[in-house]
């Protein structure tokens, strides 16, 4: 499962790289206008989704944290987490904290290192929802 996630983060960071990256190539000032528009409307689009993914992805992991908690002989092996409302105020803070965080590095020219983050941030939760439901169903 870690060389699937690993294989999956590392294709999507390098599809990505044209993204992050302005166009070097000479064009007439109309048409290098339009291009940059399209080509910055994709890239906010593709940086906001992935911010809805890892909100997503952090939902998916304390609703499947909770469901694993009511299954026979399944514990919290965190001991911060062993108390509810620390639980769930940890799966909202967090990527609340990392939307503002990769936001600010966006704006600061840092759109890659807030893209990998945010890439991070969603495929670790995933792979978090899925142990919980695996560990769950044992």
């Amino acid at each position: 499962m870690l060389a699937a996630s690993a294989t999956l983060c590392l294709s999507v960071i390098f599809s990505c790289k044209g993204f992050c990256e302005e166009d070097a190539h000479q064009q007439p000032i109309g048409e290098a206008i339009i291009k940059e528009d399209t080509s910055l409307d994709q890239n906010k689009r593709l940086f906001q989704g992935l911010g809805i993914a890892m909100f997503a992805a952090t939902a998916g992991d304390a609703a499947s944290t909770e469901w694993g908690l009511t299954q026979p002989g399944t514990y919290e092996k965190n001991p911060l987490m062993t108390n509810r409302e620390v639980r769930i105020a940890a799966h909202v803070v967090a990527p609340t904290v990392a939307w503002w965080t990769t936001d600010w590095m966006r704006k600061q020219w840092h759109p890659r290192s807030a893209l990998l983050v945010r890439i991070g941030m969603t495929a670790g939760y995933t792979c978090l929802t899925i142990h919980n439901l695996r560990s769950a169903q044992r």
